[in-house]
């Protein structure tokens, strides 16, 4: 008999990571499975995929998504003054890398700064507390508890990213006794964005970058859990696409560009994280032109949260396709499917050169081992702002001290770039391959069946 598995599909994110891949339907020749998630525009794909399996859903509204969170920051606040040092990174509060934000948060759940280092011991009752009285208050989990009285799992399969819905699942597993276990589906899931609340039988990790990251929580609470380095599902794509002939590519002609002239792919951020984008684009289409390719063609994809409107300049320019990877009305979040992920990874596969203002594109961009400059300023040579924050990231800090790419902060420097990739396109690909491989893991096209063997593992030390 099959073990029965209950896979929390909490965000696009995990979404992406199991249905645009090999992964969902290798989970379902080999385990017992039913699918859970809090938004209906997740499950209704879910259910026109594997029409024969139960997909649940969750109400799970803003004043539920709020507790949850105010619960994350609060563990995250407990663990930074436990630690006490610096090397615990991603335990501190990194958005914006603002110290009186940080204090402020810290102070708004109760903790005033300074505060004698915490022991251990410390943490996980203060962790325990805020758990209990979450359990308590939060009508979400009765609903979370039922269904997993009424399913009956034997493991609840969750996935630390953002996490709030599956910090609900987590809770509810351990209401009920169920056993869990987790996997880390975002590059900057441990460094930047979220927190292990709750020991699991295992974590499935991308690569060596993971491990550092979690192995100071192990540290924290006392308790080594194991770990599979698995690589990441969506880079299968990347893998399909290295693995594959010339001749099996798309070509740039797919797009309407000529074959014979080169083409520059810009990935685009949110509207919310720089509303002028459009504008830089601009310029930087007329400068590139200008001083060093006249005959550059030019794709410039959209971020999945763009709705498109600011881009009709950019649209009316010559030689220049603005693509768009949302359908008009879908879901906020990208929703695709594999071709869709092909298509993004054939875009980028195709270019000479990948431009971006601290995207995760500049990741996909170093697996398919392509010459990439990172952006950091705004229209008219002004520092950026607001999207600067992105570069403080500790997930893009890992990258960005690689030497595996430039970040440029004029538009001088862009020209000076953009002419010694075009000149010598190998010179830095050995440091592309080196942080790609130390991120995403080995890309062998094989992250699907890695996963399944390393969950069969899992359930069969359970």
């Amino acid at each position: 008999m099959k073990p029965k598995i209950l896979v929390v599909v909490s965000n696009p994110w995990t979404y992406r990571n199991i249905f645009c891949t090999s992964l969902a339907r290798m989970l379902v020749e080999n385990f017992d499975v039913s699918f859970c998630t809090c938004r209906e525009e997740i499950a209704q794909p879910i259910r026109e995929q594997f029409p024969d399996l139960t997909v649940n859903t969750i109400p799970y509204g803003a004043v539920a998504k709020k507790n949850f969170e105010r619960l994350l920051y609060q563990y995250r606040c407990e663990a930074a003054v436990c630690s006490g040092e610096s090397r615990y990174l991603w335990l501190n509060f990194t958005w914006h890398n603002d110290r009186s934000r940080r204090a402020r948060l810290m102070r708004a759940f109760g903790f005033d700064m300074p505060r004698p280092r915490a022991t251990t011991d410390d943490l996980r009752r203060a962790m325990e507390d805020s758990y209990r009285g979450l359990v308590t208050d939060e009508p979400c989990i009765q609903s979370a508890t039922n269904l997993l009285r009424s399913v009956k799992p034997e493991f609840v399969w969750l996935g630390t990213t953002m996490l709030d819905f599956d910090l609900l699942m987590t809770a509810a597993a351990r209401e009920t006794g169920t056993k869990f276990f987790s996997t880390v589906l975002g590059w900057d899931n441990l460094s930047s964005k979220t927190f292990p609340v709750a020991p699991s039988l295992a974590y499935l990790i991308w690569g060596d970058s993971m491990e550092e990251d979690i192995v100071p929580y192990f540290e924290l609470i006392g308790r080594n859990m194991p770990l599979f380095k698995v690589g990441s599902p969506q880079f299968d794509s990347h893998a399909t696409y290295l693995a594959s002939g010339p001749s099996d590519r798309p070509h740039p002609g797919g797009h309407g560009f000529d074959p014979s002239k080169p083409v520059v792919f810009y990935g685009g951020t949110s509207e919310l994280t720089m509303a002028n984008e459009h504008e830089l684009v601009t310029e930087l289409v007329a400068a590139i032109r200008q001083k060093v390719l006249p005959e550059s063609q030019w794709l410039v994809r959209l971020h999945p949260k763009d709705n498109g409107r600011r881009w009709d300049a950019v649209r009316a320019l010559p030689g220049v396709v603005v693509f768009q990877p949302r359908k008009e009305k879908q879901f906020e979040a990208w929703l695709p499917d594999r071709k869709e992920v092909d298509t993004m990874v054939g875009q980028i596969g195709m270019a000479s050169l990948v431009l971006n203002n601290a995207s995760t594109l500049t990741l996909d961009a170093c697996a398919l081992d392509k010459p990439v400059v990172n952006i950091r300023f705004e229209p008219g040579g002004k520092k950026v702002r607001r999207s600067d924050f992105l570069f403080e990231y500790d997930h893009m800090k890992k990258i960005m001290n690689s030497g595996a790419f430039p970040v440029c902060n004029t538009m001088t420097e862009v020209l000076e770039e953009t002419r010694r990739a075009l000149a010598a396109p190998a010179e830095r690909s050995a440091a592309r391959e080196k942080i790609s491989r130390r991120i995403v893991g080995v890309l062998d096209g094989k992250v699907a069946e890695r996963i399944v063997n390393a969950v069969s593992e899992i359930i069969a030390h359970a």
